[in-house]
């Protein structure tokens, strides 16, 4: 079910679509926005991240919805997602604004409408999921897989080197001993017995993600590693109750 404002999108000619490569009409409402201001100060020594509640502010998000439609009511249809300022799914209802172009494919007597809506203000559930510890891959006593149903593995970034912290100097720095934090990417499945099920999963997760203070990331070879997260989480949905995404986190030099 979709609805502009309250008008069901059947009522425009149109039924849902499917975004190129996922198994949805919609995608975003899976994605966590990245966070916005000041996230980190540099010392010249080193970067301290700034991880206090009041230090997290999210940026908005695009919500984009794919509907196929009758020809002759595209027009009409463009109209009404124009002029959305609620748009509703089986996740929720969102604020949204009608701000990118909308982009119309013709196929014989229906067309393929791609719309994008700017969610500006995206706010966390609360984390109410209980920690189930463990001995691998947990953030703080969190189990990933049994609390979230989050799977991943290390894509990148175990064995890098991180760059060197930028000192800004009028003469030559050429110091090279001080570096940033290093950042660790991870590719991810999240699995549930539904996609309703997957996306509340996903939007405690988001909540762990977005909590304050620094967090302790337990590895799969038991291995402990302080970490925060400012990146954009962005998901695609697989199959009923599948998202895949990448995770990047934020590694505190020891």
């Amino acid at each position: 079910m979709y609805k502009f404002d309250d008008i069901d999108i059947t009522s425009l000619g149109a039924m849902p679509g499917k975004v190129p490569g996922e198994c949805l009409a919609i995608s975003g409402v899976f994605d966590l926005p990245k966070r916005v201001g000041e996230t980190e100060y540099n010392w010249g020594t080193s970067i301290e991240p700034f991880v206090e509640e009041a230090d997290i502010k999210l940026d908005g998000r695009t919500i984009t919805l794919v509907c196929v439609v009758n020809h002759g009511m595209v027009e009409e249809f463009k109209q009404h997602a124009i002029a959305c300022r609620k748009l509703t799914t089986d996740f929720g209802v969102f604020d949204v604004i009608q701000r990118d172009a909308i982009f119309v494919e013709r196929h014989a007597n229906i067309c393929i409408v791609t719309v994008k809506l700017w969610q500006p203000e995206y706010i966390p559930v609360e984390l109410t999921v209980n920690p189930s510890g463990g001995a691998y891959m947990l953030i703080g006593l969190f189990n990933l897989a049994d609390d979230f149903g989050v799977y991943m593995k290390y894509k990148s970034g175990v064995r890098d080197t991180s760059k060197r912290i930028e000192v800004q100097t009028t003469s030559l720095y050429s110091s090279s001993m001080y570096r940033e934090p290093q950042e660790l990417s991870f590719s991810c499945f999240l699995k549930a017995g539904t996609m309703q099920e997957a996306y509340s999963k996903m939007m405690q997760f988001h909540a762990l993600c977005v909590s304050p203070g620094i967090k302790m990331f337990t590895d799969a070879e038991n291995k402990q590693h302080k970490i925060y997260f400012k990146d954009e989480i962005r998901c695609k949905t697989i199959a009923d109750g599948l998202l895949s995404f990448d995770l990047k986190m934020r590694k505190l030099n020891d």
